[in-house]
């Protein structure tokens, strides 16, 4: 069977072939066949009800509506609520990479809402305990219960993606730099510890010669750290799905990653108000010159500190264990 359409021809064998043995008329196409057409008229069949919003997207729609040379016709099952339907659905897909550096991005978020929600350490009593480069340069945390030291962390092009944490001694001002670790987007490289004099060479150390380059400190120098042995044990919610690609992906892409996250900060925000108040200046003052020696202070402080920490111990690994149960092993 020999068949013409607008001047090319098709052979039909329906005694070979079993596509061959049915023919009908094509009334309609999907929107996603019709890419690269382009016709006269147009009549798109639409809606945000039923099987028909599955199908409803943002970059659906523009297919349909740029098919047309002429004219468009459009009938929708309620205008309104399509209208809002596609203005929610884009209709874009990620693949698992993609969806990878979207977490990437969304952990940055977070880390830069934590950072913003800290205090200045040179407006606590801190100030006076911890060396002035680390009190100017960073922000005091209590957002987990543990006071912590942050140091925003910059990529290549000098844009903060994450935070290095210090635990810190709120009434002594010890900095446990042995359990620092980075947290925030992959990028992360640098802290720049202190700006210097443009002119004179800069200096960079990795981050576990933080201690040594702190007592090195040149006023008119460019104190730089590279955050290095693999971003400091790295977030383990991005680790976790790059390890692990054993999750539903079909959920996993549909999550919001960003109301998530930031639904975390904030509970913790409320958490915290307990602790913060440990960091005005009343509270971390210390009868350092009436009653107290610094030395006898501190030592006092820090047996209470050492009580607290065991206490900040159970309740971080309980954290960690809520969160390795969310977000998986």
């Amino acid at each position: 069977m020999l068949i013409d359409f607008n001047g090319k021809t098709l052979t039909y064998q329906p005694n070979q072939e079993m596509s061959d043995r049915h023919l009908d008329y094509t009334y309609a196409v999907t929107a996603y066949a019709s890419q690269g057409a382009s016709v006269p008229y147009v009549i798109v069949y639409d809606g945000a009800s039923d099987n028909k919003a599955k199908l409803a997207a943002l970059d659906n729609t523009y297919v349909e509506f740029s098919r047309s040379k002429t004219h468009v016709q459009v009938y929708l099952d309620d205008t309104e609520k399509w209208i809002k339907h596609i203005e929610t659905h884009s209709g874009e897909r990620f693949s698992a990479h993609d969806f990878i550096k979207r977490q990437d991005d969304q952990l940055a978020v977070s880390e830069k809402t934590l950072w913003e929600q800290s205090k200045v350490i040179t407006q606590t009593a801190l100030a006076k305990k911890v060396d002035p480069v680390i009190a100017e340069a960073g922000r005091l945390s209590s957002l987990n219960k543990s006071p912590e030291i942050l140091l925003p962390v910059v990529n290549e092009n000098g844009i903060h993606r994450g935070n290095y944490h210090l635990p810190v001694g709120i009434y002594t001002g010890n900095i446990d730099f042995e359990s620092a670790s980075y947290q925030g987007a992959k990028e992360g490289k640098y802290i720049i510890l202190q700006k210097g004099d443009e002119s004179v060479e800069p200096k960079t150390y990795q981050t576990d010669q933080l201690p040594g380059a702190l007592k090195q400190i040149e006023t008119d120098t460019t104190i730089v750290i590279e955050i290095t042995q693999e971003k400091e044990k790295l977030n383990e919610l991005a680790t976790t799905v790059e390890e692990s690609l054993s999750i539903d992906i079909d959920k996993a892409l549909n999550l919001d990653i960003s109301e998530t996250l930031l639904k975390d900060v904030e509970s913790k925000l409320l958490e915290s108000e307990d602790s913060e108040k440990l960091m005005n200046d009343e509270e971390l003052s210390l009868p350092t010159e009436n009653n107290l020696s610094i030395d006898e202070a501190d030592s006092d402080k820090e047996s209470k500190r050492l009580d607290n920490d065991e206490v900040n111990i159970l309740h971080h690994e309980e954290k960690q264990k809520i969160k390795e149960k969310e977000y998986g092993d």
